[in-house]
């Protein structure tokens, strides 16, 4: 069941809230209301492709514990190792979530993707809390033999609990060790101050983390001396201990938690009555005083079990709402989890052997899902799912190990490790300083509350006309043929917006005012849409500088070399496509195959292509078109009512359309209806005429031909969201001459929308298997309308 978020009171040892607690209080709840906060997963196909192959996806939108309902398109960028973007994508949303897909080159050589997800509204924010995904690419011709090692550099940070050493108060100290690609490493080591004495001693827990505590001293200066794993002797120095100050310290990973607060001696008189906020998804959820006026030390407990799971910041203000203190710890109530499974009737392994599979859904609620079933020929990529990606990661700046790790690991060790990696991710997205100075909040990409909208501009029309024709009329065609039929109001400033507008690709946009045919004088017509025509490339995630882990990259290329031996395979054993080359046909041979017949085909002859001759018009009729054309030709009278003509001395004979006609006559078509006129040098042996002196044919327009030259509505092109192309799922219940192709498809089973009403239990799933995989990877995701998540992953072997 959904629960809403609660707003408890802590009264440390005092029953009146402050004044400054309530404005920075209001403060936020303002800017959350200016500031919502929107969250993005994205869950992929596969875990791994080859070049060529289409990767699909399905991204999920949440606005705190909800889900989002702020934007309605979603953008994906795709980059190459070096930066380069590939392609811009743009979909609707929908049920707050979008689907897509993108199909890598064919001759990509690199060895991953990048991806960026984000709606628009999301850049007004840190861009370090978009969605970002480093997708493997599988080469089979990977060189590794010879392949140079780079150099690999590793790190320490220490991060004072709370923010701050202060000098002679116990406090606890998280460190992290990573490589320069962020990986963790193990590490310990020895801290000492300057004079080279023994403080303490540290050493790695979980995943290059680990926590110490350590009383400072004011001006003395600690460094920790540690191996790294290159066996090299590396030093680094804690942050500098502060003269005053506060230390604090929370303690438990269960219902409740431990707080201890504890100030210098020294702390200013002004700043020891300060206010604790607890902050959920930018919502303060406690508040309340923390008197250390008469007292140096406090400690008082904070109930969880009735607060949302997630990233929570617990932050001490002082009176003036600096904070000097501030500490993220995670809260698991495991409301969260939707009880949403997966059941097999039917497992098959064997090659093409068919697989029935049902999702139960034990409850009433609607949910929206994505489906992904796959060949495990590649190590699963669990780090991250739906859960460990809204509620951790995207709430936290700093590259998080194996995050999904804290949500499929129930046990106390998992609990006290992810608040090692709260201790070790710094501060995370409010800005109190932001906060509080309302005349900084500015709004540069606003919510995308419409689907793609077209906008434009009426221009050298006159406004009694405009307010005349009321509205313009468009059509819009998309490439399926299918049509839209939109009456746009014209403001008297000629401008028009029609809104909501959906179609995939591009489409064909016809227009017209209504009331008048054609625009008078010099109107025009601009057109834009609303959707973001290009990258926001600013945003994307510097690809680090990988070194190369040969074992991993082996089994990759292994994975990818036993596809590619099994393509080689199946073109050996199918017959070679034969390629018949032909020579494209001219414009004016393709008119004299479509008009003439018989003599008059071909032979020795000069042709005028009527159509595509814009002086064609603007002639008088056929025989003022030909004059000074046709070297020899003579005409005479062209203008008149009688013309002629002569060529060597003897009469040309005329024909229309293959049939004997006389001058007069000829003279008499309008110049519009004609769209082909055959010149024959003498003698023309067709021509009835005496002497032989060559003769004019001209042939009049049919089928599209003639409407070729008739102006319709004007037009342009438009292009809409990013078209999504669909997996290809073979019935081999149903036999077909393509099943005897080769089939290593990597992903089996693709279903990024499934939607439920919360009428339905249950939802029947078959598919079948490709001719190599043995092992069949399952991993379903979403999200249902209270926003409890569902994560099922599955290993069939």
């Amino acid at each position: 069941m959904k629960k809403t978020i609660p707003l408890l009171f802590l009264f440390f040892f005092v029953t009146v809230i402050s004044v400054e607690a309530q404005s920075i209080d209001q403060q936020l709840e303002k800017y959350n209301t200016v500031f919502p906060q929107e969250k993005v997963y994205i869950h992929f196909d596969n875990n791994a492709y080859q070049p060529g192959s289409l990767i699909g996806y399905k991204a999920y939108l949440m606005n705190g514990p909800e889900p989002s309902k702020l934007n309605r398109n979603f953008y994906t960028d795709w980059y190459d190792e070096n930066g380069k973007l590939l392609s811009h994508q743009v979909s609707p949303i929908a049920l707050s979530s979008a689907f897509g897909s993108f199909e890598i080159p064919k001759n990509y050589k690199g060895q991953f993707l990048y991806v960026t997800g984000y709606t628009q509204w999301m850049l007004n924010f840190d861009s370090s809390f978009l969605f970002r995904k480093k997708i493997t690419v599988l080469q089979s011709d990977l060189q590794l033999a010879g392949a140079t090692k780079a150099v690999n550099t590793f790190s320490i940070q220490f991060l004072p609990e709370g923010g701050n050493l202060v000098a002679n108060l116990q406090g606890a100290v998280a460190f992290k060790a990573t490589d320069k690609n962020g990986m963790p490493f193990t590490v310990s080591g020895l801290i000492t101050n300057d004079k080279g004495e023994k403080i303490t001693t540290f050493q790695t827990l979980h995943d290059g983390m680990g926590k110490f505590s350590i009383t400072p001293k004011f001006g003395e200066t600690l460094t920790a001396s540690w191996t790294a794993p290159d066996g090299s002797s590396q030093k680094t120095i804690l942050p500098q201990t502060q003269l005053e100050g506060i230390s604090l310290q929370l303690t438990g990973t269960g219902m409740n938690r431990s707080l201890e607060v504890e100030r210098s001696p020294n702390f200013p008189v002004s700043y020891r009555k300060l206010t604790m906020l607890l902050t959920i998804n930018q919502q303060t959820v406690m508040k309340g005083i923390i008197n250390l006026e008469k007292q140096d030390k406090l400690t008082t407990r904070i109930p969880v079990y009735n607060l949302p799971s997630g990233t929570a910041t617990l932050t001490i203000l002082a009176p003036d709402n600096i904070p000097v203190s501030e500490r993220l710890f995670f809260i698991d109530n495991e409301e969260y989890r939707s009880a949403v499974d997966i059941r097999f009737d039917t497992i098959g392994l064997d090659k093409r052997a068919k697989n029935s599979y049902e999702i139960q859904l034990p409850d009433s609620v609607p949910a929206n899902m994505s489906l992904a079933i796959t060949n495990d020929d590649v190590a699963d990529d669990s780090a991250e799912n739906i859960m460990s990606v809204l509620l951790l990661s995207s709430d936290i700046k700093g590259y998080v190990h194996n995050p999904s790790y804290y949500f499929y690991t129930a046990n106390d060790s998992a609990k006290y490790y992810l608040d090692l990696v709260m201790l070790t991710n710094g501060w995370r997205r409010i800005s109190w300083k932001k906060v509080a100075d309302a005349d900084s909040w500015k709004m540069l990409y606003p919510p995308d509350t419409a689907y793609l909208s077209i906008s434009g501009k009426i221009d050298g029309v006159n406004p009694n006309r405009l307010a005349k024709s009321g509205t313009i009329n468009l059509i819009l065609k998309g490439k399926d043929s299918s049509t839209q039929l939109l009456f746009t109001p014209v403001a008297a400033n000629g401008s028009f917006h029609e809104p909501n507008v959906v179609f995939y690709d591009t489409a064909t946009l016809f227009y017209q005012l209504n009331k008048l045919s054609v625009l008078p004088g010099r109107g025009k017509v601009s057109f834009r849409s609303s959707l973001a025509d290009t990258a926001f490339e600013k945003f994307i995630f510097p690809p680090p500088i990988f070194y190369t882990d040969t074992a991993k990259a082996r089994i990759l290329r292994e994975a990818a070399f036993a596809q590619e031996r099994l393509r080689v395979l199946q073109t050996q054993t199918t017959l070679e496509e034969v390629v018949v080359k032909t020579r494209i046909k001219t414009r004016i041979e393709e008119m004299d195959e479509n008009y003439t017949n018989g003599l008059f085909r071909g032979s020795d002859a000069i042709s005028f292509d009527m159509i595509n001759d814009p002086q064609a018009l603007s002639s008088f009729n056929v025989f003022n078109y030909l004059q000074s054309r046709v070297a020899g030709l003579q005409i005479t009278g062209g203008l008149t009512q009688s013309p002629s003509a002569v060529w060597r001395g003897s009469s040309v004979g005329f024909f229309l359309n293959e049939m004997p006609i006389d001058a007069q006559f000829l003279s008499t078509i309008p110049m519009s209806d004609i769209a082909y006129i055959k010149v024959f040098r003498p003698p023309f042996i067709g021509s009835a005429v005496n002497g032989g002196g060559g003769a004019i044919s001209v042939y009049t327009k049919k089928g599209l031909d003639a409407t070729a030259n008739v102006k319709g509505i004007d037009h342009l092109q438009i292009t809409g969201y990013t078209a999504v192309k669909e997996f290809y799922e073979p019935d081999y219940a149903v036999p077909q001459t393509a099943h005897n192709k080769t089939d290593t498809r990597r992903t089996l089973y693709w279903r990024p929308n499934i939607i439920t009403d919360g009428t339905m239990q249950k939802i029947r799933i078959s598919f079948y298997n490709n001719d190599i995989s043995k092992k069949i990877r399952v991993i379903l995701e979403g999200v249902n309308n209270y926003g409890q998540f569902i994560s099922v992953r599955k290993l069939l072997e």
